[in-house]
């Protein structure tokens, strides 16, 4: 069964997990495939796994320079091996471009108006997206492998690309008054339609003369609860630990008496409860929801009705996915909090002494 690097890295430990995301985030930064990262992170993964239980250093690894093993690590992805990625991120596009103009073909008919697209806008907003990106990674790539603890860049990337996302849509948004190239939008659709067929046509015969068979043989992946499950396995003890520490530390600098291991899983037990949050997350959501399908229907005007109404199924459906989705999480906290207490009881163990257990610090 194959299992993403990126649900088991929170296994690793102080020196080995900030040697992992610096290559990880070499990677990245320097657009290495996907699915290459994904396949040798996961050797490194397992090796620097082995080296933390055995106590070795890191350095035996990864060598004294990271520098120099980051660029022997993804040395053999060379521009050849770029080109022939090339198609799978072009057929991304096209799945974006499919998809929308499929939901704009059924706006534009239900209310009778023009079926063109003004594509200036999100032309130049993709060109100057990518642009933007790259220019992040650039300015960025010394940081990650300089820094000390890679973890604070890890977080400042995402702030970094998000920033990037918005002013993008803004530039988008503001040329496309200056510039207008009219598409029809059934012209997008038949385009980036075509372009899907051909992609996975050739994807098949390759396929027939590697494997067979028109498909590739599907790897078993770990499901999603089981991934969440062992990632959190280490971090929410982890973070539970770290909020006792802080705590008792707080109370001390006001001259207040600390609290007891026992009085603070305590305290995180009753703040764990299912119904509560499930709750909270439905009001929190269906108020979102009821704002933005409001504001729209009042925007709008009766006369665009079902957009309205075409929009408010599709919000339903995202905040339906949405729900879901924090609800596993809240299990999943549930799950780890319940296994973690039975555990330290049964083998009287410490919140400290079970989170050294679980990272094989014995």
């Amino acid at each position: 069964m194959k299992q993403s690097y990126i649900y088991l890295k929170d296994a690793l430990q102080d020196t080995y997990k900030n040697a992992f995301e610096k290559v990880e985030a070499y990677g990245t930064t320097h657009l290495i495939s996907g699915e290459i990262q994904e396949e040798r992170l996961m050797e490194l993964l397992d090796n620097l796994l082995a080296a933390q239980k055995e106590q070795k250093d890191v350095s035996a690894i990864v060598g004294g320079d990271i520098d120099t093993f980051c660029r022997n690590f993804y040395g053999d992805y060379k521009v050849q091996d770029r080109v022939k990625d090339f198609p799978k991120y072009l057929s991304g596009i096209a799945w974006a471009i499919f998809i929308f103009s499929i939901i704009d073909f059924v706006f534009n008919f239900s209310d009778g108006s023009r079926m063109s697209d003004t594509m200036g806008g999100f032309t130049v907003g993709m060109i100057g997206g990518c642009g933007i990106e790259l220019v992040i990674y650039l300015v960025i790539r010394p940081f990650y492998l300089k820094s000390k603890n890679a973890k604070l860049v890890n977080k400042m990337l995402p702030i970094f690309c998000v920033a990037a996302l918005i002013i993008t849509i803004l530039v988008g948004a503001g040329v496309t008054k200056y510039i207008t190239i009219q598409v029809p939008i059934l012209l997008e659709v038949v385009v980036s339609g075509t372009y899907l067929a051909i992609y996975y046509a050739v994807r098949c015969v390759l396929n027939k003369r590697c494997y067979g068979t028109l498909f590739a043989p599907r790897v078993e992946e770990i499901s999603f609860e089981e991934a969440l499950n062992t990632s959190s396995m280490y971090t929410m003890p982890d973070a539970w630990l770290k909020g006792f520490r802080r705590k008792n530390s707080r109370l001390k600098k006001n001259g207040k008496p600390g609290i007891t291991e026992e009085e603070y899983l305590n305290e995180i037990g009753k703040s764990i409860n299912y119904k509560k949050n499930h709750i909270i997350n439905l009001v929190i959501l269906g108020g979102i929801g009821l704002c933005a399908i409001l504001t729209t229907a009042i925007s709008n005007g009766p006369e665009m009705l079902v957009d309205s109404m075409i929009f408010a199924l599709i919000l339903f459906f995202v905040e339906a996915l949405v729900c879901r989705f924090m609800d596993k999480i809240i299990r999943n906290t549930d799950y780890v909090f319940c296994d973690m207490r039975k555990k330290m009881e049964e083998e009287q163990l410490s919140l400290s002494e079970y989170v050294d257990r679980i990272h094989n610090r014995e």
